[in-house]
């Protein structure tokens, strides 16, 4: 959030836009790149048999080779044509340095979500913590926000080059202190690279690969559409909005996180009641602290937006209050979208997901000519409801597990349990 107050300030609303499209694409083309990995690698590892230490030794010699994949073969031709696609979506053609710094930001970002899921699957908890999240973690967002505002106060402003440099740094001195922790595990589980595997690593991953692209394109796809296909005030002020309202997710993404590995280990075990008691309290919790964030936005929008991103972005106000409905209907919803993963759904998964995607880009084709954030505020929200309702029956009538919000949580059980 940090990061878009700084630049809402130094670039002008249209680069402002470009910039906020450039970067959420470069980190939805980073997860492309690892190919669904790092959620098997994660599931598998979380749910491995420590007791048996000849299947665990294989759990982690199959994970080796499924991230080692990644990191060589599917991050950096994904790195390659995705920033050199990236620079002629944007308009400004195949500029070097801009290819570049886009490249840079989708393999780190990629290695980034390998380095953090390993560490947790592993149950380096804390180390994996600070790795893990939608802009990088808390050590890259640090780093990024720092360099920023570094550069805002040095020179007075900056330009989306200089923007987009500055992401792609700030990943790299904490993605390499995680890879260099990581290894130090890895020298003593035994790492194995082998990249002749590569064609039947992405078979065996490609289910949970869609399923995650997916998830992230229906995160993203209508900031990409009012950043590349409306004017440049109205994709601004819709972008803005829902960087802001994306706030409201913070508290289920961080409790999905904590829970994913526990997640897999109870259903592995078939323990179903303490799953639905578990997913409940998760949802009770995320809900409430969500609170917190999506009542301001909807009781004093023009206020949050302007100190965010200045008095200029007050106009979009409704596009906010409209979002943060959405967004407050998708964590309403609880933990839905990690249970099917980490269950072993994800193809069902991926076929909801694709069709919201499919659903906003038919809409898209219709309200991108009106010019209007407010229309493509209304449509995002409706589709995001409707996608975690749907994800969330059939997490009910498939797994038999509810995942909605409960008038009795269990914060002791969801605590003692994570420990």
């Amino acid at each position: 959030m940090v990061i878009m107050a700084v630049t809402a300030r130094a670039l002008a609303r249209g680069d402002f836009a470009q910039f906020v499209a450039s970067v959420s694409i470069g980190a939805f083309l980073g997860q492309i790149g690892c190919v669904g990995t790092q959620r098997t690698v994660l599931r598998n590892l979380a749910s491995g048999n420590r007791d048996d230490p000849l299947q665990f030794a294989s759990d982690v010699r199959n994970a080796s080779i499924d991230i080692s994949t990644a990191v060589f073969v599917f991050l950096p031709a994904t790195a390659l044509l995705g920033s050199f696609g990236l620079s002629f979506l944007i308009g400004q053609g195949a500029r070097p340095t801009d290819m570049a710094a886009t490249a840079l930001i989708v393999w780190l970002s990629g290695v980034q979500q390998l380095t953090a899921a390993t560490l947790r699957g592993l149950r380096r908890t804390r180390m994996a913590g600070l790795l893990e999240g939608r802009s990088g973690g808390g050590l890259v967002a640090i780093t990024q926000a720092a360099g920023l505002f570094a550069a805002l106060l040095a020179a007075g402003g900056f330009g989306l080059d200089a923007a987009l440099w500055l992401v792609a740094l700030g990943y790299f001195v904490p993605v390499a202190f995680g890879t260099v922790y990581a290894n130090r595990i890895w020298k003593k589980q035994g790492l194995q690279i082998s990249v002749k595997l590569a064609p039947s690593v992405l078979k065996k991953n490609f289910p949970m690969a869609a399923s995650t692209g997916l998830i992230q394109a229906n995160g993203n796809l209508d900031v990409w559409i009012a950043s590349l296909a409306l004017s440049g005030d109205q994709g601004a002020y819709f972008a803005a909005a829902a960087r802001l309202a994306f706030l409201v997710n913070i508290p289920l993404t961080s409790v999905q996180t904590i829970i994913s590995p526990m997640l897999a280990r109870l259903y592995a075990r078939g323990e179903r009641t303490i799953l639905t008691r578990v997913c409940r309290t998760a949802s009770t919790v995320s809900l409430a602290g969500s609170s917190f964030l999506w009542v301001p936005m909807l009781a004093v929008p023009g206020s949050l937006l302007s100190i965010a991103y200045g008095t200029d972005y007050k106009t979009a106000s409704i596009p906010l209050v409209i979002l943060a409905l959405g967004a407050a209907a998708n964590v309403a919803a609880g933990p839905c979208g990690a249970l099917m993963t980490m269950s072993g759904r994800e193809k069902q998964l991926a076929i909801l997901m694709a069709i919201a995607v499919c659903a906003r880009l038919t809409i898209a084709v219709a309200v991108v000519p009106l010019d209007s954030s407010i229309v493509l505020a209304l449509t995002s929200a409706a589709v995001t409801t409707l996608l975690f309702i749907s994800i969330a029956t059939v997490a009910y009538k498939g797994l038999g597990i509810r995942t909605w919000p409960t008038l009795h949580p269990e914060v002791k059980l969801v605590a003692k349990m994570s420990a």
